[in-house]
């Protein structure tokens, strides 16, 4: 094998090296939902379960996920904190947060950057009321609850998950960023407990 062959195969190497280290490196992108559809209410009803950090740790993630999307054009958003129990908290947002961003925020609180996971064990809940904001979702399912969560034995760490109360299944790759449906309910039996729990 020429010298000429072994650089071309090299720098081929090198760049799908590149693709594969930022794919899995970024954040989702948030390009299938554009802000501007979006109308905030302060009546909204997006809600957030998480169990298993503490305070400060789920303070600085809150935080860090903040700083994350700042720059994403996205209307303005506040998380409010409320303690339920030992290491149990909700999540509410006084000013509502975009669908798509909530729907990240659900993956995020249990997958956040620079922390150690091997330490926790982490259950993360979403209930929300649907509307067209969610992209991917049937006309038919607006006006309905659903329930938002990361999928029992999840390997893929960037999917959420979302059961309608009428039994319809939905799931969101942040590959795509849209709402596709699914055919598996796959509610872990730590996030039925704490639905029941608050």
């Amino acid at each position: 094998m020429n010298i000429v062959k072994i650089i071309a195969i090299a720098f081929f190497s090198i760049i799908i090296f590149a693709l594969l280290l930022n794919k899995f490196k970024t954040k989702p992108s948030l390009v299938s939902n554009e802000p501007e559809t979006f109308h905030p209410t302060d009546k909204n009803d997006k809600l957030v379960r998480v169990k298993g950090w503490t305070y400060n740790e789920l303070n600085k993630i809150i935080n860090d996920f903040i700083n994350l999307y700042k720059k994403s054009n996205y209307p303005y958003y506040k998380i409010d904190i409320t303690e339920i129990g030992p290491s149990f908290y909700k999540l509410s947002f006084p000013q509502d947060i975009h669908p798509m961003l909530f729907t990240i925020l659900i993956n995020y609180m249990a997958y956040p950057f620079e922390m150690d996971l091997n330490k926790h064990s982490i259950v993360v809940v979403g209930s929300a009321t649907l509307n067209g904001d969610y992209a991917g979702i049937n006309a038919e399912e607006f006006g309905r609850k659903a329930t938002f969560y990361i999928p029992d034995k999840d390997v893929e760490h960037d999917v959420v998950y979302l059961d309608v109360e009428n039994g319809k299944l939905y799931e969101n790759s942040f590959t795509d960023c849209v709402w596709k449906s699914g055919n598996k309910d796959r509610l872990s039996e730590e996030a039925k407990k704490i639905l029941t729990e608050f």
